[in-house]
């Protein structure tokens, strides 16, 4: 495969495999999986890789899954911005006013979305 280390790296799954990824125009992607689709096969009750999927890919699919989730965890944990949204909402009350005054703007932005916001 050749792709930069960097874009593998939250991914340590896929650098044991080896493949080339290949770009095609939609008219000409007629056979596209799962990982492509975001999910919107399961939204629909589809299998997310197809029928014809080994036991291998299936595995290899719940890997990345898990994997993406912690690297998106582990992002989100050292954003300072979210770092005080996850305290908000662990406490369980929205930030006062004084302290949304000295927030970033995305901080801002998410002080007025608090009633919107969960943790999972």
């Amino acid at each position: 495969m050749t792709c930069p280390g960097a874009v593998l790296e939250p991914y340590p799954t896929l650098s044991n495999y080896n493949f080339e990824v290949q770009q095609r125009p939609g008219t000409k992607h007629g056979n596209t999986d799962g990982l492509s689709h975001g999910g919107y096969a399961e939204a629909a009750g589809q299998d997310s890789i197809g029928p014809q999927a080994t036991t291998e890919a299936r595995l290899v699919v719940a890997r990345l899954e898990v994997e993406a989730a912690q690297h998106l965890r582990a992002a989100q944990e050292e954003d300072p911005d979210l770092k005080m949204v996850r305290q908000w909402l662990a406490d369980g009350h929205p930030p006062d006013k004084l302290l949304v005054k000295g927030l970033s703007r995305v901080g801002r932005i998410y002080a007025g979305m608090y009633g919107n916001l969960s943790i999972d």
